[in-house]
């Protein structure tokens, strides 16, 4: 009986854990460097990169043109959030990529891109 007990209480977490892990990208070598790339007109993605590159690249020196661009960044990320909340997509602006707002995103660019093959179609007939 105690088997069992226990064989369901591992089962049981491990779905749990499992479950939430809502990042999971099969295909995501653990022993290679990845970069996240967000473009407003193109899906979020990661890009496999050299690690000594990425190393060289980011040697902990962050220079004030960098925090600048940075902000700026935050300042277009924020607002293009703010737009997408306005066109009604359910996501907390807090000017980070999170789940919920990389999904809306996604949303907003096959709803333009539908919109796009209509203007196209109707304009052939």
């Amino acid at each position: 009986m105690k088997i069992y007990i226990l064989t369901a209480f591992i089962l049981t977490i491990s779905i749990d854990l499992n479950a939430q892990s809502t990042n999971n990208e099969k295909d995501l070598k653990s022993e290679k460097c990845y970069i996240r790339i967000f473009e407003f007109d193109s899906k979020y993605q990661k890009k496999e990169i050299d690690c000594e590159k990425f190393y060289e690249m980011h040697d902990g020196i962050i220079t004030k043109n960098d925090s600048i661009i940075n902000q700026q960044y935050k300042i277009k990320l924020a607002k293009y959030q703010e737009k997408l909340i306005d066109l009604g997509y359910n996501f907390i602006p807090n000017g980070e990529l999170s789940e919920k707002f990389i999904r809306a995103h996604h949303k907003y660019l096959r709803k333009k891109k539908r919109e796009q093959r209509r203007e196209i179609r109707n304009k052939t007939e």
